[in-house]
């Protein structure tokens, strides 16, 4: 029988590691990262207020109609409905992180480098077991959404942004 699992093709290893590269190479890939990076930050604080417009929407028609038996308790779901909206079309055009350097999307899968400290040596996930950081100790994890800041490139080592992201 024949898995529904989705399969993406291998990533192409980059044609330099990060620590090639000079200094002046380094600080342009970093410019030319920003825009992506402030663009990424805005869209998540937006999806982040429309979800939360929709929740508070909910529990105000919930605490309205339930408790406080307002007449009209239907006007708190035309907010709920315009933040799910919004949400949803957020979620269609989230954008994605693609390396400057390498070209690969830094949300899928890990190469060599710790996206949050960049420092080589990934212990890859086996089993049960998730991907683990030997130099910082960070547990590196993807369900239930991502539990690390991205500031370097996984797979090239390329450290993009010190705040994360």
């Amino acid at each position: 029988m024949k898995s529904f699992r989705l399969y993406r093709p291998p990533l192409p290893m980059p044609a330099q590691p990060a620590a090639d590269l000079s200094p002046e190479e380094w600080t342009r890939l970093q410019q030319a990262f920003l825009p992506l990076a402030v663009r990424y930050r805005r869209w998540h604080r937006m999806s982040s207020y429309a979800l939360f417009g929709f929740l508070g929407s909910v529990a105000a028609f919930m605490f309205f109609g339930g408790v406080l038996h307002v007449p009209s308790p239907e006007w708190f779901l035309l907010p709920a409905l315009i933040c799910w909206m919004v949400l949803l079309g957020l979620l269609l055009s989230a954008p994605s992180l693609v390396c400057p350097g390498c070209g690969n999307d830094m949300e899928y899968g890990f190469g060599r480098y710790c996206p949050e400290c960049g420092a080589e040596g990934l212990h890859r996930a086996r089993g049960l077991r998730n991907t683990k950081c030997a130099a910082c100790g960070k547990t590196l994890r993807f369900h239930k959404g991502r539990r690390y800041k991205i500031r370097t490139c996984t797979h090239c080592g390329l450290a993009l942004d010190e705040e994360g992201l």
